[in-house]
C-alpha cells in the first residue's frame, strides 16, 4: 500500500468516527445534498470514461469538469453540521480548480494527477456519508 492510500485510509477512518458522533443534517440540507449529487452523477460518470482513455484536453472533458465544479461549488454553500463534510466539499472545489488549471496549461500529467485527487475526495466523502 502506498503512502497516499495509507493517509487516505487513516483520514477515512477518522471521518467515520466523527460521522458517527456528528449531528444529523436537517431535511432541507439532505434534500440540497441529494439534488447536487444527482447533478454531479452524469458528469462524473462521463469524466471517468474519458479519463480512462486519457482524454483530459478534449472539449467534452472540459465541459464535464465545468459542470462538476459548478455542482461542487453549490455543495460548499450548503452548511452541513459535520465539519468534515464541509472540508471535503471545499477540497473538492480546490482540486477541480487545479484540474481546470492543468487543462488550460495543456499539462496532461498534472491533469491526470488532479483528476485522481478529485476521485479520491469523492470516494472519501461517499465512504463517510453513505448515499
Amino acid at each position: 500500500m502506498n503512502f497516499k492510500k495509507s493517509i487516505s485510509l487513516f483520514c477515512l477512518s477518522g471521518l467515520c468516527a466523527v460521522a458517527l458522533t456528528a449531528k444529523e443534517p436537517d431535511a432541507r440540507t439532505v434534500k440540497a445534498i441529494e439534488r447536487n449529487m444527482k447533478v454531479m452523477k452524469n458528469p462524473e460518470k462521463n469524466l471517468k470514461k474519458m479519463a480512462t482513455s486519457k482524454l483530459y484536453l478534449t472539449s467534452n472533458f472540459i465541459r464535464e469538469v465545468a459542470k462538476l465544479e459548478k455542482a461542487a461549488k453549490a455543495l460548499v454553500r450548503i452548511k452541513h453540521p459535520a465539519k468534515e463534510f464541509n472540508e471535503l466539499s471545499d477540497e473538492l472545489v480546490e482540486y477541480l480548480g487545479k484540474l481546470n488549471a492543468a487543462i488550460k496549461k495543456k499539462d496532461i500529467k498534472d491533469a491526470a494527477k488532479n483528476w485522481g485527487y478529485v476521485k479520491d475526495i469523492c470516494a472519501d466523502c461517499h465512504g463517510a456519508y453513505k448515499d
